[in-house]
């Protein structure tokens, strides 16, 4: 009784566990899609820095810096194909930080179809790993951009800049987003790897969730003592007769004990033989 109960009990606890997280894994694939979503936004829009007071005074991006000449006309310096022109050596350090984390988060979205032909806790480990990596780059890439507003092109909008003083700027919503999909990252890589944790525990304890237990007052020829495996009924190959009594193809056949009324009591000689 009490093993049916065991039994019953891992089961409901694995049954459980395997709706919650499926779930769980689909709300991770759904964030993971939108960091990466994020992670892109963040890359390529020039609305990191402005000024508070004047929107139109110009705006800085990761690797570029906007000016509004003449009232009516927007002048960006850095492009995205000439690494050179980017304005500064921290604007170009943050952008290949930026870079890489957006380019794991693509890495993250292919590795994902391998859920179709591989083992569910490998693609939650791959993928967990590529997110702490992304985490990491995109984390360095936001502690390394403050470093460039001591530029000059910076300091012509935002007037008295400096490292981590932004002067009459104030950060926009590009760097936030970017703040946002760090700590995303973060926690989509610890989820990564608890998901795949459970899966392999779970999947080690899945083997043993029958305890089965067998009653011995109704034991049969058929049922071993180790559990519920049914065992054959095998003869011995050979047994050793002490006084050499027997034929050695006679000890062939199958025997058999007697227990009617006229042999109780009385075992043939063959019975105690040593068997192999």
């Amino acid at each position: 009784m009490a093993s049916n109960l065991g039994y019953l009990e891992n089961l409901s606890t694995y049954s459980s566990y395997a709706r919650n997280s499926k779930a769980i894994g689909i709300l991770w694939a759904f964030f993971t899609v939108c960091y990466g979503l994020i992670g892109i936004t963040a890359f390529l829009t020039p609305e990191w820095l402005g000024q508070e007071e004047d929107a139109s005074s110009g705006r800085i991006g990761l690797w570029s810096v906007c000016a509004v000449v003449d009232h009516d006309r927007e002048v960006c310096i850095g492009k995205l194909e000439n690494f050179m022109s980017f304005p500064g050596k921290a604007f170009q350090a943050a952008t290949v930080f930026i870079g890489l984390a957006v380019f794991s988060a693509v890495l993250t979205f292919c590795a994902m179809l391998f859920f179709l032909c591989c083992h569910s806790s490998t693609v939650f480990f791959t993928c967990g790993w590529m997110q702490l990596f992304s985490a990491i780059s995109m984390m360095t890439g936001c502690l390394t951009y403050p470093l460039g507003w001591s530029g000059v092109n910076v300091q012509r909008i935002c007037a008295d800049s400096g490292i981590f003083n932004l002067g009459k700027c104030e950060l926009r919503w590009g760097y936030l987003l970017a703040v946002i999909a760090c700590l995303d990252a973060f926690i989509l890589c610890i989820l990564a790897f608890t998901l795949a944790t459970r899966h392999l525990l779970l999947s080690s304890d899945s083997g043993s969730l029958y305890e089965g237990g067998v009653n011995t007052a109704y034991m049969g020829d058929t049922i071993s003592m180790t559990g519920s495996r049914k065992s054959l009924n095998l003869f011995p190959l050979f047994s050793i007769n002490p006084e050499g009594q027997e034929d050695f193809y006679a000890q062939m056949r199958p025997r058999s004990i007697h227990t009617n009324n006229s042999t109780q009591g009385h075992l043939p000689y063959s019975a105690h033989n040593f068997e192999i």
